[in-house]
């Protein structure tokens, strides 16, 4: 099955059939260019769309009358009734806002301005002290370049462009020029990776979207072709790590001098804020050379709870690189 293809016809068919309700079967399956059985499919999952333990009135209802086979949707109460902000949880989202704004990115970066603007203006009207804190808050981001090389590589792949960029391979310490077609982008585990064909290995490889610098996206010659046996999905299983339930559970105590990059590293559902400013990690990793070596690199600024096993072999690696500098 291909996912991603079949996500885009369920975020489709919810505001398709909004909009003609009683569309029948069958011509949404040609919209679509898929079988009956496919899309009957497909509605009965959307059918399964809400919140856990919600009530009847919190799922979508997406439903084929049998009686005319055709298409009719109702949307949960929750996403028909007009959402209410506090003050402060408007304040909150302003500054979220705030971030995004300039980055580059589109076609996000015009609706966030309108909408930005449109926050504003309920802000100024509930809370004036609000509206002038929000004006004079400073609000830092290093995301901004990420984001704007982020839309670049979009571009690329959207247009089937090649690009050239410089690559910093941290296993080999070297950075060197890459000339790449880029075929798409994976977030993973907090971080983006762009998948590709390298020119000089003549195979998709995986380069870490933090270590490209100086792209030039090429705008003559022609444009490159994605293998028609290429699958995203095997790529992504093949040459990223994927916990399972099966892997060891570890804790991690990291510094709250470490916050920064615990936040940018890590899923934000594993990470807990403690009273003291320091964050507690929870993954899923089998136990390895590599994973002491990792948690090695935080230096003094993390703390390994759980397992003992991994907690005693940090301890002795620490203790022999002690001892090799004494």
């Amino acid at each position: 099955m291909d996912t991603a293809a079949r996500l885009r016809r369920l975020l489709y068919l919810v505001p398709a059939v909004l909009a003609r309700q009683g569309v029948p079967v069958a011509e949404l399956a040609k919209e679509l260019d898929v079988d009956v059985t496919t899309l009957r499919d497909d509605i009965d999952l959307l059918s399964q769309v809400g919140p856990p333990a919600g009530a009847p009135d919190e799922f979508l209802l997406l439903t084929i009358d049998e009686d005319d086979d055709c298409v009719y949707a109702e949307l949960p109460q929750g996403l028909t009734r007009p959402l209410r902000l506090t003050a402060a949880e408007a304040f909150s989202l302003t500054l979220g806002l705030r971030a995004l704004a300039g980055s580059g990115v589109r076609p996000y970066e015009d609706a966030v301005a309108r909408l930005l603007a449109k926050i504003r203006a309920a802000l100024g009207e509930a809370s004036p002290e609000l509206l002038a804190l929000e004006r004079e808050s400073v609000v830092e981001t290093e995301d901004h370049h990420k984001l704007s090389l982020l839309s670049d590589l979009h571009r690329a792949i959207t247009a089937h462009r090649p690009l050239v960029a410089k690559y910093h391979s941290a296993s080999r310490g070297l950075t060197e020029q890459r000339h790449i077609d880029p075929y798409a982008l994976l977030n993973h585990r907090g971080s983006w990776y762009l998948v590709g064909r390298c020119h000089r290995h003549n195979e998709p490889r995986l380069f870490k979207v933090e270590r490209l610098s100086g792209v030039v996206i090429s705008s003559d010659g022609p444009a490159f072709t994605v293998p028609g046996d290429f699958d995203i999905e095997k790529f992504r299983r093949d040459h990223l790590f994927q916990p399972e339930a099966a892997h060891p559970h570890i804790e991690l105590r990291f510094d709250k001098a470490l916050a920064y990059e615990v936040r940018t590293r890590f899923d934000p559902a594993r990470v807990q804020v403690g009273r003291d400013g320091s964050l507690q990690v929870t993954l899923e990793n089998p136990l390895s050379d590599w994973l002491v070596s990792w948690v090695l690199g935080f230096g003094a600024g993390v703390e390994v709870q759980e397992p003992a096993e991994l907690r005693q072999k940090v301890a002795e690696r620490a203790q022999a690189i002690a001892a090799l500098h004494s």
